[in-house]
């Protein structure tokens, strides 16, 4: 399907040198089918710029390119360019946010949250977005089953938990919380108080130290570490 496309789009070329969609196209199928890394992606959106410097679609890919590689002060610069071009869309704005958040830019993701919504009032998720980013604080409930395996069965766990967060900076967020525990017949509590460092590019340091304060129930005390995305 990508081999047929990429054929389409070079015989569009050849007809039309010009044509700058047939260009984008081309380079996106080249990538799609594996025969460039995103390094050269990269540099062949930049070449597309030097001949088109106004183009929204080089300019707004070649921001997410930028943006995909954990990049993120230099993808704004070029997604904001193409937000010149077309300043109602809200999903340019909504972009530039996103990007702002991973890039821990807080601020500047609230900023853009903000626009998105003078251009579409009703867009929950901004909505959403700016409330998490301006509260420090979370707190969620939840309720359910869990598996827990020891060295001669697996038990069901049923579990009703609170769990309180306090986010001390754009990196690293703070967390406790309760678990009431209940597995045939015999009920307890576990509390735990960890955290987790943002390190960027979707790559998170976690680390928790739970205990058990009323009676053996597994174990008495545990300590995990680790990465998560």
């Amino acid at each position: 399907q990508f081999s047929e496309a990429k054929r389409i789009y070079k015989d569009l070329i050849k007809d039309n040198p010009y044509d700058i969609k047939a260009k984008i196209g081309y380079i996106q199928t080249k990538f799609l089918l594996k025969e460039i890394t995103i390094i050269g992606l990269e540099s062949e959106y930049k070449s597309l710029l030097k001949l088109y410097p106004d183009h929204f679609g080089v300019l707004f890919n070649l921001g997410e390119v930028i943006s995909w590689q954990g990049r993120y002060e230099e993808a704004i610069i070029y997604l904001k360019k193409a937000s010149y071009i077309f300043p109602n869309n809200p999903d340019i704005f909504r972009r530039l946010a996103e990007v702002s958040k991973l890039g821990k830019d807080h601020d500047l993701a609230i900023s853009y949250y903000e626009q998105v919504l003078e251009r579409k009032p009703d867009d929950i998720g901004s909505r959403f977005n700016i409330t998490d980013l301006k509260s420090k604080f979370g707190l969620n409930l939840y309720y359910g089953t869990r598996e827990s395996q020891s060295a001669f069965s697996v038990d069901k766990l049923n579990v009703i938990g609170t769990n309180l967060s306090y986010r001390l900076s754009p990196e690293f967020t703070l967390n406790t919380g309760v678990e009431h525990i209940e597995v045939e017949g015999l009920r307890d509590q576990i509390i735990s108080v960890g955290g987790i460092y943002d390190l960027g590019r979707g790559l998170k340091l976690s680390g928790k130290y739970s205990f058990i304060p009323n009676r053996e129930f597994y174990f008495r005390q545990s300590t995990e570490l680790g990465f998560t995305k």
